[in-house]
């Protein structure tokens, strides 16, 4: 039988933990309940039975694996090897990283981001490493913080330019932006959900924002040049998603529908925030405009991790 990533994730933690951990806190590890953990427990004890392994448990005191140190590091080299065809580039893990810390104004565990980039903990680490480097072009800094975790610190424009940034490079390296300038040009939905970022948050906003946005425009005849729609999309994107969780740009006056222009852009921002059932906010509404970026920042030329 083979295992799934998270329960080679769990494999791992009781590969590396000294002494027995909690099903909480495996649970916690990996963002699901004690009930599917110990579903996944179950599996695991098979497929530790057939390597000459035991996974041991106790009441109050919690579940461990029972082998050697050799037998512990044949373990891990196996767990390794099934893990190498799911690894994700170092880029694509810093990136999944950023947006999965973007999506929560609280701190994640660093077991959390293991989780999510299917990698070691050595791995994680060098890579927080690398992150914290990167982001300070965009002046965000990653704060940590025992028994806590990490997140991002800076300004709500800051981290929104950073993400633009991300994405923008996801749609080009991914040779996204022809289909979607056609997709746009001809007013016609794509064929599939387009897989931007691989974070299935920011990628199902993305999609229902293009949709709306193409429905728009077959309503309203003529629609933005494509690029300074797609740019629309992207902030809108990036928005909903910080906004849904309280991150706003300043303020919370509200922006009532007899003050927008009511031009195509206007319209695809109220029907985006009413469709997510958010408040057009002054601050955040300019933004979505592009009003609120700052010209020199935003045409600086951020290079990647290299």
């Amino acid at each position: 039988m083979s295992l799934s990533n998270r329960q080679r994730q769990l494999v791992l933690q009781l590969i590396s933990a000294e002494g027995a951990v909690t099903a909480k806190q495996l649970a916690e590890s990996v963002a699901v309940s004690v009930r599917t953990v110990k579903y996944d427990l179950t599996d695991i004890r098979d497929w530790l039975a057939a390597k000459d392994s035991v996974l041991k448990s106790a009441p109050r005191k919690g579940i461990w694996i029972e082998a050697s140190e050799a037998a512990r590091t044949a373990l891990r080299e196996k767990i390794d090897d099934q893990l190498a065809d799911n690894y994700l580039a170092p880029n694509e893990r810093i990136l999944r990283m950023i947006l999965i810390l973007s999506q929560t104004g609280d701190y994640t565990t660093q077991q959390q981001l293991q989780a999510r980039v299917n990698v070691s903990q050595t791995t994680v680490n060098n890579d927080l490493k690398k992150l914290a480097v990167y982001l300070e072009q965009f002046n965000v800094k990653l704060i940590s913080k025992n028994y806590y975790g990490y997140k991002l610190n800076g300004t709500e424009l800051a981290i929104r330019r950073l993400l633009e940034q991300l994405i923008t490079q996801q749609l080009n390296r991914k040779t996204l932006m022809a289909e979607l300038v056609d997709s746009l040009n001809t007013k016609t939905e794509p064929k599939r959900a387009l897989v931007l970022t691989g974070e299935a948050t920011f990628d199902h906003a993305f999609n229902t924002i293009l949709k709306e946005a193409i429905r728009l425009g077959k309503q309203e005849g003529d629609m933005p040049d494509p690029s300074a729609l797609i740019a629309t999309i992207i902030r809108l994107t990036i928005g909903v998603i910080r906004q849904g969780f309280n991150q706003l740009v300043n303020s919370y006056h509200r922006v009532e529908q007899s003050q927008t222009d009511q031009q195509y852009s206007d319209k695809l921002i109220m029907k985006t925030l009413a469709f997510y059932n958010l408040p057009a906010l002054t601050d955040d509404y300019d933004y979505y405009l592009g009003q609120s970026i700052n010209a020199k920042t935003a045409a600086q030329d951020h290079t990647w991790l290299r």
